[in-house]
């Protein structure tokens, strides 16, 4: 995937299939920086991969200024588009604390200027919501993603699990829908809050959606969520 910044506010207009907004040129990267440390990385990680689990607004300012100095060259960052939503969704959450938030990333590099920015663009609805997609690439799983980790949300996993199980076209493969089902997958096995979303979800799914969901995934993902291990259509077929 590659890493783009205010394109994705054109793409998620026409996943939404609604007008785009005319995209403004993104500025050239800052200078590269010294790589940030493992330390760093791990840290801002960790915070953003559990940040649903336990919301704090009050850290926000200083991971604002951490993603920044962990990804100092922002052409070697693959989560933008991850970013930019889970950012939104925490100024959507936390009107009150936005102009303290913007007046921190103002110090940053231009290019990380212009990614708040766009969060914030996001919070404000100026950007359709990456979950009413009804096209799709692998930068609207990361952005979907995204935005469940800043807020629980099921709504964006929920989008994310549709394309997992959608159909593909015959004797081929869809990246983003493969990619989405091992994205499920992984998230379905870390978190259980995904477990009940995936289940709930599945008992309302038809049972081709069911099927092709089993196919991409192992055995203890189908015995997690569904109780059982499915048979892929195929083998029902052939009996």
């Amino acid at each position: 995937m590659k890493t783009i910044l205010i394109p994705l506010i054109t793409a998620a207009a026409c996943m939404a299939d609604q007008p785009a907004t005319p995209a403004t040129p993104a500025p050239p990267p800052s200078p590269a920086a010294p790589p940030a440390t493992g330390d760093l990385l791990k840290k801002t990680g960790d915070i953003m991969m559990h940040y649903f689990q336990h919301p704090d607004p009050g850290i926000i300012g200083e991971l604002i200024i951490d993603v920044s100095k962990a990804f100092p060259d922002t052409r070697q960052c693959n989560a933008i588009p991850s970013m930019i939503v889970f950012f939104g969704e925490i100024f959507q959450s936390n009107p009150g604390r936005v102009d303290e938030w913007m007046k921190t990333a103002s110090s940053l590099p231009e290019d990380w200027q212009q990614i708040f920015r766009t969060a914030l663009q996001y919070a404000q609805g100026k950007i359709p919501d990456v979950s009413t997609a009804q096209t799709a690439g692998p930068s609207t799983l990361d952005a979907c993603w995204g935005g469940y980790l800043a807020s629980g949300d099921k709504k964006y996993p929920e989008a994310v699990l549709r394309i997992a199980c959608s159909d593909e076209p015959e004797n081929s493969l869809d990246v983003t829908i493969r990619a989405a089902a091992w994205s499920a997958s992984s998230f379905i096995m870390q978190y259980d809050e995904m477990k009940k979303i995936a289940r709930e979800f599945f008992a309302d799914a038809t049972e081709r959606q069911k099927l092709n969901f089993a196919g991409r995934t192992n055995e203890e993902v189908q015995k997690t969520v569904f109780g059982t291990v499915l048979k892929p259509e195929k083998e029902t077929d052939d009996e």
